[in-house]
């Protein structure tokens, strides 16, 4: 990763502190996700705006959650399509497109979904990453 694209996590990590949400929290990050998207589903579909923010701020948020809990870092990530943020760890080959976790549940419409998700995403890293631990 190179400094701009570190200064873009830390803006919105910045952002987020700012109107009071802990990432170390997803109970907070999930509720301001909540919150988010219930505003820009109540909002006319001809006066809505671009949720790409939003979702990149969420998505950020929760990469800096998982990250703070597993010891993932970030990453670029290319192929000839893209180039996107994500959260790696050579340990188990692990791969999260954090962004990409939360802009498929924005399309959805899932309210409700980061707390469990976080958690589960948690519980399964380090299964994976302890199951390499020990060769198993």
């Amino acid at each position: 990763m190179n400094d701009v694209e570190r200064g873009w996590i830390t803006e919105h990590l910045d952002h987020l502190l700012a109107v009071g949400v802990d990432v170390r929290d997803a109970e907070q990050l999930g509720a301001h996700y909540d919150t988010l998207l219930a505003r820009w589903l109540g909002t006319p579909d001809r006066l809505r705006r671009d949720p790409n923010p939003d979702v990149n701020l969420i998505g950020l948020g929760l990469g800096a959650h998982l990250a703070g809990r597993t010891g993932l870092e970030w990453a670029v990530v290319s192929d000839e399509a893209s180039t996107e943020i994500a959260l790696y760890a050579s340990l188990g080959d692990i791969m999260i497109y954090p962004t990409n976790a939360v802009a498929k549940r924005w399309v959805g419409h899932e309210i409700g979904f980061l707390p469990d998700f976080a958690e589960a995403t948690v519980q399964t890293i380090t299964h994976i990453q302890a199951a390499h631990r020990t060769g198993s």
